[in-house]
């Protein structure tokens, strides 16, 4: 079965990433704050997580005809 990302902030089972000692500051182009725990961050980080619940949600509908597909081309020795 695959992973699930969970997008749920508040579940605890993410960490904190904002809290961390480093400084992001020379990583980014001017004007763009992509430091960890900033509006934007958190704006991409949300719609990445979405993205990926939507796929996830579309293609979990395809796990069973897969898992046949798997069963059928299976080759088993007696």
């Amino acid at each position: 079965m695959p992973k699930v990302i969970q997008g749920n902030r508040t579940s605890g089972n993410s960490i904190d990433v904002s809290s961390i000692d480093v400084d992001y500051s020379e990583n980014y182009p001017e004007g763009v704050d992509l430091t960890p725990g900033s509006k934007t961050h958190n704006r991409l980080v949300d719609e990445i997580l979405h993205r990926a619940s939507d796929s996830h949600d579309i293609m979990s509908q395809r796990y069973d005809s897969w898992n046949k597909i798997d069963e059928v081309l299976t080759a088993t020795l007696s």
